[in-house]
């Protein structure tokens, strides 16, 4: 079964990664203006050049971002999500249908937040993240972090941001719908030979 691991960061450190992310915004804005300024200028050798300093501040300001992403996972709450196979996960699917409605013209019709997924999605979240097999305690969802009790992760399942729920459940979702990708059958696998001649 293939694992899948989600960090959800502190309040805190969201907090300043955004601001690392304008600072790095600001900082690529400057270069560009630096830029649009140098193509204009009549430089003569030796002259120093605007994008000089710019360019160091944009990555100044990226380095600061990748090392803060790194400080800040290490305090991160990370979710871990396995596969439950394929016989399950379709058995989850049949259960928790997508609703139907009736459309403009009286008919019945699929709900819209349904459609994409093909699913019900009030109902599939919580059933696909509580799954566990009663033969195979091994066999679960939701891997990581531990939980006492069924009661217990639906809890904190609860007091999920929906964007954090809803990151979770479509990371464990596209996990169980994915494909093993073998990097050899691509068209781009480098060792690959057109002819023994090559």
């Amino acid at each position: 079964m293939s694992k899948h691991s989600l960090p959800f960061y502190h309040d805190d450190d969201l907090e300043t990664l955004s601001d690392l992310r304008r600072r790095i915004a600001i900082a690529e804005r400057h270069h560009e203006v630096a830029q649009e300024a140098e193509s204009q200028a009549n430089l003569r050798i030796g002259d120093d050049l605007p994008t000089t300093a710019t360019s160091a501040a944009v990555e100044e300001a990226r380095d600061a971002y990748k090392a803060f992403v790194d400080e800040a996972a290490e305090r991160a709450e990370v979710w871990t999500v396995q596969t439950i196979g394929h016989r399950d996960f379709r058995n989850l699917l049949r259960d928790h249908p997508p609703r139907k409605v009736k459309g403009d013209d009286g008919k019945e019709v699929m709900e819209e937040e349904d459609t994409a997924w093909g699913v019900n999605v009030e109902t599939l979240p919580y059933a696909l993240l509580l799954f566990s097999d009663p033969e195979d305690p091994e066999v679960r969802t939701v891997v990581a972090p531990e939980f006492e009790s069924e009661a217990a992760l639906r809890r904190r399942l609860n007091r999920m941001s929906e964007g954090e729920f809803a990151s979770l459940w479509v990371l464990a979702f596209e996990a169980n719908r994915g494909v093993i990708a073998d990097p050899k059958r691509g068209t781009f696998y480098l060792a690959a030979k057109s002819s023994d001649a090559t």
